[in-house]
């Protein structure tokens, strides 16, 4: 009697085993596909942020983009017109060169943003000059915020010869950047 008890406690000792083995085996198929898993979602939120990318380059290679060549120098107690047969003498920043849209869009209220300060660092010109109807020589004074409205089709230019009038303050440094909308 007591050599079937001990027959039947090793097939059960042996059945336990066996059901150990397979759940540290399953375990440790969870464990390895569920890193795997953690692995994919990774990649997959990498490659969605480089599909960002992608779309936003593609969408500013169908934007305009602006690109001066600029010549900038200041004058010192120069004479210029101001509209009417005016004549008056003042220091100023003259811009003269081209503006080119080198994008695939056109490029809206085309203007130069100019920002000049003097000798001891103060700013003397902070303004947006509009490019309308400067083929010839404008002249305009600082502060005049005037409405852009030039607009400039892809692959075309725009010469310019803007002076930007200062009364009392010649600039001797300055930061010229094109600006533009990508909407009428």
């Amino acid at each position: 009697m007591q050599n079937t008890h001990k027959s039947l406690i090793v097939p059960n000792l042996a059945l336990i085993a066996l059901i150990i083995i397979l759940v540290i085996a399953i375990a440790g198929v969870v464990v390895y596909y569920n890193s795997r898993l953690t692995d994919l979602n990774g990649q997959i939120t990498t490659l969605n942020n480089q599909i960002s990318g992608i779309k936003s380059q593609i969408n500013s290679l169908n934007a305009p983009y602006l690109v001066t060549a600029l010549g900038i120098h200041e004058i010192n107690n120069g004479t210029f017109n101001v509209g009417n047969g005016e004549k008056i003498n003042s220091n100023a920043l003259s811009i003269s060169g081209t503006i080119t849209n080198e994008g695939k869009a056109t490029a809206y209220q085309v203007g130069l943003q100019v920002v000049a300060q003097n000798f001891y660092g103060d700013t003397v010109i902070n303004m947006t000059v509009p490019l309308e109807g400067v083929n010839g020589t404008a002249s305009v004074p600082n502060g005049d915020n005037l409405p852009l409205t030039l607009s400039i089709d892809p692959t075309q230019s725009q010469p310019l010869l803007i002076n930007i009038l200062c009364q009392n303050d010649v600039p001797t440094s300055w930061t010229i950047n094109p600006v533009c909308t990508t909407t009428p």
